[in-house]
């Protein structure tokens, strides 16, 4: 074999690269002798050559999500205050709502009540950046996050005994309907506005799909159909991007979502390419059948009626990370009231 070179059927294994690459490296064991198929979407051919609409579109800053965050908390609070005070008003004069909310139970509720409202809204991310832009996901997450919070809200009222206005049962019939109505309006007239100014890149941003399978193109069809030509969509072989090329494709192109199929392809290396988009301050959404075994965590949702699994920038969470500060101080603080005593008795009688 001497002087005729490498023999055709002999595959060089490429390896691992030695530099650290953090968690975005690419674990090439296993590519070595896959067929890679050529692009079969238009986009993902000449992909680096096409004018790239998103590229001056600029990400989120963490203070612009702060102020849509802000807004959209005053937002809701305001209907969901509205929305009790008229629909009492039918029963009760103003004067007899105002003596009932100046006492401490009154007090305590208006605060608790705030608190409750803002915490289930937030776990039906109901803040989240994509749910505060896109319509159908808006009134989805807060109508569907208002009907347990009103129950919670009256519940509530009875244990501290407020019976101004919880005590009519009119006042009470109109209120449901009332709230949803008036956060239906608050969203779309004054959310939904702002959002879109404060995340430019989601709202007019290409989307990049990862896949090599039918289901990818079904995904790339179906998103075009969603939004209607306002945004463009391509489609890129996932078995030939690399994590450092996605991360540089998200950067060039400006993509604000990227939605990877793996095709059976394992977890590490897909989510290798998953966190290399997301360091490049891009949505993403794996669609994958392995996540049938953590369908439940609210984490997972569904493409297609297959598990998809999404990712958020940590940089733009929303207020859950606040409450969870907020109860582990709370509960902490709780705890050391009432271990203290035990403690120092222990520590008396060492």
């Amino acid at each position: 074999m001497a002087g005729q070179g490498r023999p055709p059927y002999v595959v060089r294994t490429p390896t691992r690269r030695l530099e650290p690459a953090g968690r975005t490296a690419l674990n090439l064991k296993g590519f070595a002798t896959r067929n890679r198929e050529p692009d079969r979407h238009p986009d993902a051919a000449v992909a680096m050559d096409e004018p790239r609409p998103g590229a001056g579109v600029p990400p989120a800053t963490p203070a612009a999500h702060r102020i849509a965050v802000t807004v959209a908390i005053a937002v809701d609070l305001i209907a969901v205050a509205a929305a009790f005070v008229l629909t009492a008003l039918v029963r009760y004069s103003p004067q007899q709502l105002l003596t009932s909310a100046a006492t401490p139970g009154g007090t305590a509720l208006i605060v608790m009540g705030a608190v409750l409202w803002v915490a289930v809204l937030s776990a039906r991310e109901a803040y989240a950046p994509r749910a505060m832009i896109s319509i159908a996901r808006h009134l989805f997450r807060v109508l569907g996050a208002a009907l347990p919070a009103w129950v919670l809200m009256h519940l509530l009222a009875f244990a501290l005994k407020i019976e101004v206005p919880f005590a009519s049962r009119l006042a009470v019939g109109l209120s449901l309907p009332t709230t949803l109505l008036l956060l239906a309006l608050g969203r779309m007239a004054v959310v939904r506005p702002v959002a879109r100014r404060m995340y430019p890149r989601l709202s007019r941003g290409p989307v990049l799909v990862l896949g090599d399978t039918e289901r990818a193109e079904r995904l790339v069809a179906d998103i075009e159909e969603v939004v209607g030509g306002s945004r463009e969509v391509h489609l890129r072989p996932l078995s030939s991007t690399a994590p450092d090329r996605a991360r540089d494709l998200v950067h060039s192109h400006g993509y604000s979502e990227v939605l990877i199929e793996p095709d059976g392809r394992p977890l590490e290396e897909v989510f290798d390419t998953a966190f290399a988009c997301l360091d490049a301050r891009s949505e993403v959404v794996v669609v994958s059948n392995q996540f049938h075994v953590v369908s439940g965590r609210a984490a997972i949702g569904d493409v297609e009626g297959v598990p998809a699994m999404r990712f958020r920038r940590p940089d733009l969470a929303g207020p859950e990370a606040i409450l969870r500060r907020f109860i582990d101080l709370a509960g902490s603080t709780a705890c050391l009231a009432v271990l203290a005593p035990v403690l120092a008795a222990i520590a008396i009688a060492v």
